[in-house]
């Protein structure tokens, strides 16, 4: 389950760079400041969720850490900008912080039962 939970983050993050990219871009040939600006939060978003997908390997509650810091933020994004978009950005977020959490909790139940057993 861990490599399916990364493999799903990595994609979302992949997307979220290309998505804050085009953003950025438009912004720029457009000459509007406030895409510009929009991009390069949807970036470091972008970034925020790809250390979340790598912490997944190595340790749940640090991805958990990752995705909701990325909620956060997507949050923030999405009250300061007025975006609904982004607001799915922090529910794809929010489920990933959900699952972290799940299998955490569900890691430490197994490990707990492995060692009474012992």
């Amino acid at each position: 389950m861990r490599i399916i939970s990364c493999i799903v983050a990595v994609l979302f993050s992949l997307y979220a760079v290309v998505n804050a990219m085009l953003i950025a871009h438009a912004g720029a040939m457009n000459q509007i400041v406030q895409l510009e600006a929009a991009g390069a939060a949807e970036l470091m978003f972008a970034g925020v969720c790809f250390l979340g997908a790598v912490a997944i390997l190595w340790r749940w509650w640090l991805s958990l850490v990752f995705f909701v810091l990325a909620t956060l933020w997507s949050a923030c994004v999405a009250i300061i900008y007025f975006d609904n978009t982004i607001w799915f950005w922090c529910a794809a977020t929010a489920i990933l912080a959900a699952a972290c959490a799940y299998f955490s909790t569900h890691n430490q139940i197994r490990r707990r039962k492995q060692r009474m057993a012992i």
